[in-house]
């Protein structure tokens, strides 16, 4: 098929351009990868100083006591009131598995029993959250003065670290490049296939040559800034695998997808005589470009059917059948 490399540029998916992206991403996502893998290490923690803290710092507090959950803020994020060994107080954020180490420091606070051991714990220092602030005075019935003199602007994310969070962006970045890097080589192995589909049929009814004439002829029309091209005897979707004689063009019908009931956009759809379905993405505001061209579809051949119902849909199924 070297007589085909014209149309191959033209209908083919997989042009320099996104061949170019996909070399992108997955370069992104080895480097993100080995970002991962290759983290940086935390820095030593400082003590945690709520009072004149610095936001994103490392800092350790060494527990002695910890109340009860204060204040729930989302699902997942359970502040408590820390005091360290110097009877110093916090606001500090605690997963469920971190506060299970602390079930002595937990008895100390409630009730009055000896001063255990301090746990350390590390974390970053973060600004107050103004909705937590409130709840912590609501709960502890202080006044914006007195939780202020109390535990201060700042509160400690306990567990968080430079290297975690670092570590958390590379992995979400590596995954997110790899799932679309996947999604594009799969579109570009189906497309694939759909355009030997269409090269396969033209030259299995020896038009191979012809199309590759009428594709690169000064009279060739274009559409849709060049999106497709019709000559006389074909038609042709660029990077959609369309390349058919009009004869072979049964079916066109537009699809609509809708976001809370609101169009968002148009498929027009191609259904040719090799059993294939091509798309072409149009926005709402293009739907009169989509009847144009169908109408156009129906001019070229009055035997091709046009929209969409279950009898078109059985009958295209039954046409693909007596092609085969």
């Amino acid at each position: 098929m070297n007589e085909s490399k014209q149309i191959r540029a033209y209908i083919g998916w997989f042009s320099m351009t996104n061949k170019i992206i996909a070399l992108v991403l997955l370069l992104a996502c080895v480097g993100s990868f080995v970002m991962m893998a290759n983290g940086k290490k935390d820095p030593d923690p400082v003590k945690m100083d709520n009072m004149n803290g610095v936001d994103g710092s490392y800092v350790y507090v060494d527990v002695i006591a910890v109340s009860d959950w204060i204040y729930q803020y989302g699902k997942n994020a359970t502040y408590y009131w820390l005091v360290d060994a110097e009877k110093n107080s916090f606001v500090a954020l605690i997963s469920d598995e971190d506060y299970k180490k602390l079930s002595a420091q937990h008895e100390y606070f409630e009730e009055d029993v000896p001063q255990p051991e301090p746990v350390r714990l590390t974390g970053l220092c973060k600004s107050m959250n103004a909705t937590v602030r409130e709840g912590f005075i609501e709960v502890c019935e202080l006044s914006e003065d007195e939780f202020d003199s109390v535990f201060g602007q700042h509160a400690v994310t306990i567990g968080s670290s430079p290297a975690k969070n670092a570590a958390a962006l590379w992995t979400t970045l590596a995954f997110i490049t790899l799932i679309v890097f996947v999604i594009i080589l799969v579109i570009a192995l189906i497309r694939g296939k759909q355009e030997k589909k269409a090269l396969a049929r033209l030259e299995q009814r020896g038009l191979l040559n012809q199309a590759e004439s009428d594709l690169s002829s000064p009279t060739v029309r274009s559409e849709r800034k060049d999106h497709f091209r019709m000559s006389s005897r074909f038609l042709f979707g660029k990077g959609i695998g369309l390349a058919a004689s009009w004869d072979d063009v049964l079916w066109a019908y537009q699809s609509v997808t809708r976001y809370n009931f609101i169009v968002t956009y148009r498929n027009l759809v191609i259904c040719t005589a090799d059993g294939v379905r091509h798309e072409h993405y149009y926005l709402q505001k293009n739907q009169d470009e989509i009847v144009a061209i169908m109408e156009y579809i129906k001019e070229q051949n009055p035997n091709a059917m046009v929209g969409y119902s279950l009898d078109n849909n059985r009958a295209y199924r039954e046409a693909v059948k007596r092609n085969k």
